[in-house]
């Protein structure tokens, strides 16, 4: 059989099919970009609650952790920062 007329089959590694290399660089990527992408929407996130009461309380529940974080670590000046970015 011709090599050029041979279909290509997704690379997986010798071990039974586990993923290969690249799908899990792309799912460590995903988990380390999504705390950023959290932290990244509390701007957009208080900026709509500014100007839509009703999401003042789901932005409460959603960023308790941020709250956190502002009032318990050295974090508060670069969040203070962002959220100033925002108004």
């Amino acid at each position: 059989m011709d090599d050029a007329a041979e279909v290509r089959k997704p690379s997986r590694d010798k071990s039974g099919g586990n993923p290969t290399a690249a799908a899990v660089a792309l799912i460590a990527g995903a988990c380390c970009m999504l705390p950023l992408l959290y932290v990244l929407s509390l701007g957009p996130a208080l900026w709509l609650a500014r100007r839509f009461p009703g999401l003042r309380s789901p932005c409460e529940v959603i960023y308790t952790p941020l709250q956190w974080l502002y009032d318990n670590t050295p974090l508060r000046a670069a969040l203070d920062w962002y959220i100033n970015l925002w108004q």
